[in-house]
Formats: C-alpha cells, sequence, structure tokens
C-alpha cells in the first residue's frame, strides 16, 4: 500500500497531512541551506550576527568576518564567536602565519605608502574564499587570501592629494600632517552586494596633480573580489552645500581643506553609506565638519550636513581664497566610525573650533549663523538629516581655545544586554584631550551647562599633560567592551598603561580594576578583546602599539589586582591609531613597512 493511501486508509484529517508536508518542507530546507553554505569551503560559514548588542542592528554575517571598523557598529571592539583562547595564545603555538608585501602600485610620488585604515575580512559568497581588504594612503586597494597571504587583486584610485605640497602653494602654515591623503577613513563592506565601500582624495586634473584647488574627495564602489568599479561610480560631492546651512551664507564642501578619517559606516536594512570629514591634522585651512551620506543604490547624495555655521571667506565655486583658520568642529575620531544607536540615529564626537565662531547651538536641529556644535558628542537622527541631541563639557569654552577636542577619541555604545543605567537606558562613553571619560545617556545625552556636567558619571584619566602648550592629551583611542564575568572596559590612554575598569550592575557605574605593567605610545590603538564563544575565562584583550608590538592580556584582572600579558610580539611597528583584523582563529595587522601580517 503506498504512503498516500496509507494515510487515506487511517482517515488523516487534511490539515495534518499539510502539516507533516510543511515540516518535510523546512527540514529539507535548513538541511540543503546549511548544505548549499557549506558546499564551496570546509570553513565554518553559518551566518550570523557578530556582537551581542540589541542597540544596533548589524548586517548577518559569515562567522569570522568582520566588514566594518570595530566588528559592528556599535563600536565595542567585542569578538565573542572565536576560537582564540587564552591557553592557545600563551602556549608558545601562536605566531605569524605569513607576511605579505603589499606593493607601492603608484611610482610617481616621493613619500612612501602608509596604511592607517583597519583592514577588513569578508568570505565571497560564491567560492566561500575569505578574503582581508586593505587600503593605503596612496589610493591603493589590496584584496588577499585570508589563509595564505596570496595577493588576489590590486588597484590604484588615482595620485594621492599632497597636503604639504598644496598647503605651502596656497600660502598656508605648514602641516604637521605633511603624508600622503589618500585613503585614510576604513571602508565598509556590503554583504548583500559584494561591495566594498571608500573615499580617496585625489585631483580633478591627474595630469597636472597639484594644488588645494584641484583636490578631489571621490566616493568608490568596488566589487569584491576583483576591485571592479561599480556602475556609476565613484562620484564626487565638489561644492554641494550643506542642507542644514542658510542659502544666502552657504557652507559648501570643499576637498582641498577637509579629510576623510573617521571610518565609514553603513547600517543594516539600509542602502546609505555615512563619512565624517575634519581638518588635516591641525591644518590651517578654513574648514568645517561636515557628515555626508551617499545612497549606493541611487548614487546620489543622501546626506550633507554641516557641524558648524559661521561667517567666513566660503563661497560657492568657484572658491574665494582660503584663510589662515576656519570655524572648525571638524570629525576624525582618531579613526573611529560614527556609532549606531537602534538604526535610527548615529552618535560621533567633534573637534575644537574657532572662538568667535563656536557658540553652542541653543536647539541642535537648528543652527542660527554662528552656532554649531564644536568639542560635543552628538547624536543625529537618519531619517531628518539633523542633529536631535547632544552633550558638551562644562569647560568647552577652555577646550575650544586650547585645541583641547573631543574627537581625538571615538564613542562607543555598550551592550543593553549587559550595561545599562539605572533607568534602563543604553549607556555610551565618549572622552577626548580633555583627560576624562564620560558615561553618557544613549537616549539623553545631556546637552551643555557651564556649572556641571550631567552625565551619567565621569571617570578622570590620568595623562602627560601641559594646559598651556597641549604638549599632549590623554585619549585618541576609544575604550573597548568585554560584557562577559560582570562587564568591563578598556582604555589605552596616551603614554600610559592599559587602564581597566569593571562594571558595578547595582550602581551601574565604572571603578578601576587595573593597569597593566606596559605603557602604551602617542597615537596607540583601540583595544579590541576577543572571547571562545563568550565561554567565561576566554577573554583576550589586544592592544598595538606604535613601537610596543603587537600585546594580548587576560580581559579580566587577577585577584590581587594585575593584568597577565599572555603574549606579545616586539618585533613589528604600527601606524597610529590602526587597528587589527579579528577572524575565527586569526588576526591580521598592518605593519610601518607595509606588510599584511596573519596571526594564529
Amino acid at each position: 500500500m503506498s504512503a498516500s493511501n496509507s494515510f487515506r486508509s487511517q482517515r488523516c484529517p487534511r490539515y495534518l497531512l499539510l502539516a507533516v508536508i510543511v515540516i518535510i518542507a523546512v527540514i529539507l530546507g535548513v538541511v540543503f541551506g546549511l548544505r548549499a553554505r557549506n558546499s564551496s569551503s570546509s570553513a565554518t560559514t553559518v551566518t550570523v550576527t557578530k556582537g551581542p548588542s540589541t542597540t544596533a542592528v548589524d548586517f548577518e554575517i559569515t562567522a569570522g568576518d568582520m566588514i566594518t571598523h570595530r566588528g559592528g557598529n556599535g563600536r565595542s571592539g567585542y569578538f565573542p564567536n572565536t576560537q582564540l583562547s587564552p591557553d592557545y595564545i600563551s602556549s608558545g603555538g601562536f605566531g605569524r602565519i605569513f607576511s605579505t608585501d603589499l606593493p607601492k602600485l603608484l611610482n610617481n610620488t616621493a613619500i612612501p605608502p602608509a596604511v592607517q585604515a583597519t583592514p577588513l575580512l569578508y568570505t565571497i559568497p560564491s567560492t566561500g574564499q575569505q578574503v582581508v581588504v586593505v587600503a593605503d594612503t596612496i589610493n591603493s586597494v589590496f584584496v588577499i587570501d585570508a589563509s595564505t597571504g596570496s595577493m588576489l587583486s590590486s588597484i590604484n584610485l588615482g595620485i594621492p592629494a599632497d597636503i604639504a605640497t598644496d598647503y605651502l602653494q596656497a600660502n598656508l602654515l605648514p602641516n604637521p600632517c605633511s603624508d600622503q591623503a589618500g585613503i585614510k577613513g576604513t571602508p565598509v563592506i556590503d554583504p548583500t552586494t559584494s561591495t566594498v565601500y571608500l573615499w580617496a582624495k585625489t585631483y580633478k586634473d591627474q595630469k597636472n596633480a597639484t594644488g588645494i584647488y584641484n583636490e578631489l574627495y571621490q566616493f568608490h564602489a568596488l566589487s569584491l573580489p576583483d576591485l571592479v568599479e561599480r556602475p556609476n561610480f565613484p562620484m564626487d560631492v565638489e561644492g554641494i552645500r550643506a542642507r542644514n546651512s542658510p542659502e544666502e551664507l552657504g557652507i559648501y564642501f570643499q576637498s582641498g581643506t577637509v579629510q576623510q578619517r573617521p571610518a565609514l559606516m553603513q547600517i543594516a536594512g539600509s542602502s546609505v553609506v555615512y563619512a565624517g570629514f575634519g581638518s588635516h591634522c591641525d591644518s590651517t585651512a578654513n574648514y568645517t565638519g561636515w557628515v555626508v551620506g551617499i545612497d549606493t543604490a541611487t548614487a546620489s547624495i543622501h546626506t550633507a550636513y554641516t557641524t558648524l555655521i559661521a561667517p567666513s571667506d566660503w563661497q560657492p565655486p568657484p572658491y574665494s581664497p582660503i584663510v589662515n583658520y576656519g570655524p572648525g568642529a571638524g570629525i576624525w575620531m582618531s579613526g573611529a566610525g560614527f556609532a549606531a544607536y537602534q538604526n535610527t540615529t548615529f552618535l560621533f564626537t567633534t573637534g575644537n573650533g574657532d572662538p568667535k565662531y563656536t557658540r553652542l547651538a541653543a536647539d541642535p536641529t537648528v543652527f542660527a549663523v554662528g552656532e554649531g556644535l564644536s568639542n560635543s558628542a552628538v547624536r543625529f537622527a537618519v531619517s531628518d538629516h539633523v542633529a536631535v541631541d547632544f552633550f558638551a563639557p562644562e569647560d568647552h569654552a577652555l577646550m575650544d581655545s586650547k585645541d583641547l577636542d573631543m574627537s581625538s577619541g571615538g564613542l562607543t555604545i555598550l551592550p543593553a544586554e549587559y550595561f545599562t543605567s539605572e533607568a534602563n537606558h543604553t549607556l555610551c562613553v565618549a572622552g577626548g584631550k580633555d583627560v576624562e571619560l564620560w558615561i553618557l545617556d544613549c537616549e539623553d545625552l545631556s546637552g551643555y551647562s557651564s556649572t556641571a556636567n550631567n552625565v551619567l558619571q565621569e571617570i578622570a584619566v590620568p595623562a602627560v599633560f601641559n594646559e598651556a602648550t597641549n604638549a599632549t592629551g590623554s585619549t585618541f583611542t576609544q575604550v573597548g567592551v568585554y560584557p562577559g564575568e560582570g562587564g568591563f572596559l578598556y582604555h589605552n590612554i596616551c603614554e600610559k598603561p592599559l587602564r581597566i575598569y569593571s562594571f558595578n550592575n547595582v550602581t551601574k557605574t565604572f571603578t578601576i580594576a587595573a593597569d597593566a605593567a606596559e605603557d602604551s605610545m602617542y597615537g596607540g590603538s583601540s583595544p579590541v578583546i576577543t572571547s571562545v564563544n563568550g565561554t567565561a575565562g576566554t577573554g583576550i584583550v589586544w592592544v598595538l602599539n606604535q613601537v610596543g608590538g603587537i600585546r594580548a592580556y587576560a580581559a579580566v584582572p587577577t585577584a590581587s589586582g594585575s593584568v597577565k600579558l599572555l603574549w606579545n610580539d616586539t618585533q613589528v611597528y604600527f601606524n597610529s591609531w590602526i587597528q587589527p583584523a579579528i577572524g575565527i582563529n586569526h588576526i591580521y595587522v598592518v605593519s610601518t613597512d607595509n606588510k599584511l601580517v596573519a596571526y594564529g
């Protein structure tokens, strides 16, 4: 008797038959779906959502990939799903797997290339091959096999802007960052289209590649792994007016006076890629901070926003002469990216501005002339294209006058499942040159008061600091987060040891738990944290140091208050603020001699 006749003989109800069919279909779909995902590679490729945060929904990605700066739009720097155990790291078996030279693809530039953007990891869906994507300051992009170190593809996107030469030609003061300004902001990868997005600074006239008015920022969309430009790209925003500036005054985007340093951000479910712009180091050119959003689906400008509106020499193209100081409020954050909050807003920090033109806005959604948000932590609404909330320290005026920009540090959103305020709100952490960390309520940043900082908590930060000369600030990084075993924050302080703070879930405050024994250097990297599937006792803090190499510490201090150094490599050196890419059982870094180094 056939199966169907058997069911009929038992007079099985029709709905039960349909239920059985549905169950069988679901089982077959799961089996064949997993088989299809795993058929092209022996590596684990089950899709996971990176990180434990509910504050920002990230793209679903292949396990071990890192498609955005610090692994997620909350920027916590926590990677819970690795196989990097403390026992293995300290056993002597962990070390270099390969070192791949990044060739100089452009020979008509005297200054050697450097890598300041964090490398990214991505698994190509059609082949299951994981690749490392690296971009340098002479506008070169490389795609490298993550397992073997073999170069798969590379491209140069144009002659990089020569900042030192161009600024001197414009009769500006010498620039302390006299290097090439090609690609500095960490790109972002869209896993739904296998596209890497980035901003590269070049020249309008490639045959006469010189001059500050000739400089041009272009937004590129490159397919992976072959690095072919997508249709309708590259595009630029040269000469656009900030949509929040008065038409009669006008703040216009000028590539020659700004630098794209922050990491790019794309919110899951959106085709818009956001970027921040500030000055070239402490340049004397007339600049303002910008938020620019490009809709990659239509190759159009989605957001054009300036952080400060001031009367100046800004004019529509062709531009008037550049003056030797600008309104300011730039966004640079030592390379950190915007931090997304609930996918409807994102947060960033701004730097100091010209004290004549930096009156804090009474209403963050509408600026009057001479108002803006310098030296502030800012929450920006995606739909309205404006700031909706901010925090500025009580010594805001002093910070503006002493170059104590808050934007020397990035902003981190803490995973809401583990860290909340007494009101059960999400916490975020900001810090800059003003030798403090501020614990903020993401839903109410608290605005400005000249008499008190109305934040959830202020934490004094030790630093080598001279207020008169501003010789050294304190924070040129952002904090890292480990939510396990009670919860910890990690702060790589300028010229001081790594500091660890523990979280008290009763008082909802942080206290100092321990300091590492080794000092960091100026321009050190933000800590990243790994664990083995979130298991207690497996947390590791990874820190890069310009001349101190790469260090791996136990994430939880010992009972005596010390920090255990598990492993380090002192024979590798790094550029300022660069961070590692974290895979399942490997980490990847780029050294000052332009080598991609893999450890595992």
